[in-house]
């Protein structure tokens, strides 16, 4: 028996006894005991009732806590502690209704109970009634004028009501905070959401390089003077950052580079990444641009080799996994593992339509043909217009024999894709196939 069990039991029937006897032989009778605490007034009854529900939580027996919990309230209705660990549990089996209710009830009661506010207001935002959320936590902001984090709160509920006025008023109380980058940063999302942009720059420029919420802050000037179509501007904060040791980031690699890509200048794209790799050769989102880069010069042994790192670094990079899968696949190779590889990915990833791709295209590889097209065809509802997925659903089809609609798929690849050199391998494949 353990110590805990041992107290239990001696605090338990010492209760009890004390709680009721036998009026004819003055021996202890359990069932009688349970049931005369149960309507005792006297705190010993709570605590006695308290203590069996915390040990049935203990035991994972949660109906006989709740109804332990019950037993204490009616023992001692001014504990108030038990009907908010009551409401606790409640809310933690997945009983959210049954969870407000008791806290609400609690609350009508005790209107400064704080801690059952703040689960109250949680609840009401876990069951999307951001309003009922909205008049909890506004309670609790005038009881505790200095709580940030309910502030914060507070806003992200105004924002998601549409009163972004109301959002922007809260966030511009605490820019003067301890919490004031964080408060800057989400005014100036609220701001870029808006189409104002002067705004948003000008409330994010006091973040400095030495406050929280550096990165994100030039990750969304950046993403604003791109929309300004001010992208000199970002190129040259960007540089600045990367030149400079204290302030060099992998993120900044990549948001130069995106922005080169964007530009057309694929050469001064591929010197960025090659440079981040060499300064951070450990950091998984560089190296898979780098893989992709490679494989887009036609250098797939290396790119692969490069996505094989990545799997060391990070087993779970559901990109480098799939891109190898596809790569064997393409290869006609290493099929079984390519297969694995894949369904990892979309058991990492699902929903992802490239990797959807993939997983059909394996099958085919893998002769499942029918395996293939319900995959293609899931894929193809995620994206409709890849050339890649509409070339792949032409060569299942015409491996089972339905040439029309192996034609109809690799007409649609040839109009979407936009390289020449990929319309003229599709169209040869349509030369092939047999006359209807």
């Amino acid at each position: 028996m353990s110590l805990f069990r041992f107290f239990l039991f001696l605090l338990c029937s010492s209760l009890l006894a004390s709680c009721s006897h036998s009026p004819h032989t003055g021996n202890f009778e359990p069932a009688q005991a349970v049931e005369q605490v149960a309507v005792s007034p006297e705190s010993s009854c709570a605590y006695f009732n308290f203590l069996w529900g915390n040990h049935a939580e203990y035991r994972g027996k949660f109906e006989e806590a709740l109804a332990a919990y019950e037993r204490a309230r009616i023992c001692d209705p001014g504990a108030h502690q038990i009907t908010l660990r009551q409401a606790t549990l409640l809310a933690e089996m997945g009983r959210l209704e049954d969870a407000v209710a008791t806290l609400e009830d609690l609350l009508a009661s005790t209107e400064d109970n704080l801690p059952a506010r703040h689960l109250l207001a949680h609840l009401f935002v876990q069951l999307h009634l951001e309003e009922q959320a909205v008049e909890q936590y506004e309670l609790i902001l005038a009881d505790r004028p200095g709580d940030d984090q309910v502030a914060f709160i507070l806003a992200q509920l105004y924002q998601r009501l549409g009163n972004n006025s109301a959002a922007l008023a809260q966030l511009g109380e605490l820019i003067h905070g301890s919490e004031s980058a964080r408060a800057r940063y989400q005014m100036a999302s609220l701001y870029f959401e808006q189409n104002q942009y002067d705004q948003a720059l000008a409330i994010l420029d006091p973040i400095d390089a030495k406050q929280p919420y550096f990165l994100e802050r030039v990750y969304l000037k950046t993403r604003i003077l791109d929309t300004k179509e001010a992208a000199d501007s970002a190129l040259a904060m960007l540089t600045g950052y990367l030149d400079d040791a204290s302030t060099r980031h992998p993120l900044f690699y990549l948001l130069a580079s995106t922005l080169y890509r964007e530009n057309g200048d694929t050469g001064k794209q591929d010197e960025l990444i090659t440079q981040g790799v060499r300064h951070f050769p450990n950091d998984v989102d560089l190296l898979y641009e780098y893989g992709v880069l490679l494989e887009q010069k036609g250098n797939t042994d290396t790119a692969l080799t490069v996505m094989e790192r990545i799997i060391m670094l990070d087993p779970d990079h559901a990109d480098a996994l799939n891109f190898i899968g596809y790569s064997w696949a393409d290869d006609n190779r290493n099929l079984d593992e390519a297969l694995a590889y894949i369904e990892r990915a979309m058991w990492l990833k699902p929903g992802n339509g490239y990797i959807q791709d993939s997983l059909g295209w394996v099958h085919f590889r893998l002769g499942n043909l029918k395996q293939a097209k319900i995959e293609l065809l899931e894929a193809l509802d995620l994206m409709p217009e890849d050339p890649h997925i509409h070339d792949h659903l032409g060569d299942v089809y015409h491996a089972i024999g339905l040439l029309f609609e192996a034609r109809a798929h690799y007409e649609a690849a040839i109009y979407l894709f936009t390289e020449p050199h990929k319309k003229d391998v599709v169209r040869r494949k349509i030369d092939a196939l047999p006359q209807c």
